[in-house]
């Protein structure tokens, strides 16, 4: 608990924690969760114990806090056998604060999309999500222009000079 709670304090936004797979869980707050928690049925959980990567969840709403959130998890083995899970929540608040205060070059921003191309901020708040339109998706802006550069299978970044909402060329 301690070691996971100092990470939290380390990386600020993050909340840490490990499932083991008896069901129970350490998280790095304090917090207890109710006595049917079983984190092998968490999705955080059962999507990475069988993977050797990091798992990237979409962003949901957090049960406990209300926020969007963003999880990150990761299974720990020793040899073939499965250790635990460790888990990280990623406020997306957070994450948006980072994106809004970069400081990039001359007319440039950054923005911040999920793995759906669904924007989560921008700079243009016609853009940023909201409860009655939800989601603006990249494809829809800009004429489409955007959709080869958001689904590129290469995961490579591909630069493009589009017009931006505002009538500037930029370069994507």
């Amino acid at each position: 608990h301690n070691y996971l709670k100092r990470q939290g304090e380390t990386n600020e936004g993050n909340v840490y924690y490990l499932g083991i797979p008896d069901g129970a869980a350490i998280f790095g707050i304090d917090y207890i969760p109710p006595d049917d928690y079983d984190c092998t049925e968490r999705n955080w959980y059962i999507d990475a114990q069988t993977t050797d990567d990091v798992v990237v969840s979409s962003p949901y709403i957090d049960f406990r806090t209300g926020d969007i959130t963003v999880t990150l998890s990761k299974a720990i083995k020793k040899g073939d056998e499965l250790v635990g899970v460790l888990g990280s929540d990623i406020f997306v608040d957070h994450l948006v604060e980072i994106v809004s205060n970069l400081e990039l070059g001359k007319d440039s921003y950054g923005f911040l999309m999920d793995g759906e191309g669904n924007i989560i901020t921008h700079e243009n708040e016609e853009f940023t999500p909201d409860s009655e339109k939800g989601y603006v998706n990249a494809d829809e802006i800009l004429n489409g222009e955007l959709k080869d550069i958001v689904h590129n299978d290469k995961k490579t970044v591909t630069k493009k000079q589009l017009k931006d909402y505002d009538g500037k060329e930029r370069l994507f």
